[in-house]
């Protein structure tokens, strides 16, 4: 069966990301317990990915559980900034993808996150070559669900056979395979080509 589209998930894909650096300088910032805010952070966190809650209802659970008034009363995102400035953009994937549609091969997105780490991704990286973004803030669902393999499904006019999901964390990488997607678990961008060469889709 081939390949007629490749499903990128973003954060670790096309930029280096880790939550816990997010945490670490919020920490920094108001002399918090790196520990104590990590934890109650990664708690609300899904449910901020999920669409759920907004950034400022986030700081306010996380302030009043640690309790720290300044954390709940953040009007502005912290978000916004602390990301804008960690993540650092891997232009090759960007070109790999632009190609694969040069290709005939069609991409899409399928990606955990939030609205606001969104939109500084939209801000730093010309999306224009994916006419379909699955985000969980949008769709209130995140991988490893497979419920959200379903629903990506339902929206594209293949079968599953046909369609490459690419992710960094194995786990997701796990829940696409047992939902019958082909999978690439991405490493970084050098074997990515050289992978998706060995396919004969780039």
């Amino acid at each position: 069966m081939s390949i007629k589209l490749v499903l990128f998930d973003i954060g670790g894909v096309f930029f280096t990301w880790k939550d816990r650096w997010l945490f670490s300088d919020v920490a920094k910032r108001f002399s918090l317990s790196e520990m104590a805010l990590t934890d109650e952070c990664k708690k609300v966190f899904p449910a901020l990915r999920r669409g759920r809650i907004s950034e400022q209802e986030m700081w306010q659970k996380v302030g009043k559980e640690i309790n720290v008034d300044v954390l709940s009363n953040v009007k502005d995102s912290l978000i916004h900034d602390f990301f804008k400035s960690r993540i650092v953009v891997d232009h090759n994937v960007l070109d790999v993808a632009e190609q694969l549609q040069k290709n005939g091969i069609h991409t899409r997105i399928l990606s955990n996150t939030t609205a606001v780490m969104h939109s500084v991704v939209k801000e730093l990286v010309d999306m224009k070559h994916f006419v379909h973004q699955f985000l969980s803030y949008e769709i209130g669902m995140e991988k490893p669900d497979e419920c959200i393999f379903k629903y990506v499904m339902d929206k594209i006019p293949l079968i599953k056979e046909e369609v490459m999901f690419v992710d960094d964390r194995q786990s997701n990488i796990d829940a696409a395979k047992d939902f019958g997607m082909n999978t690439m678990h991405f490493v970084d961008s050098f074997k990515f080509v050289k992978d998706l060469r060995n396919l004969k889709i780039l």
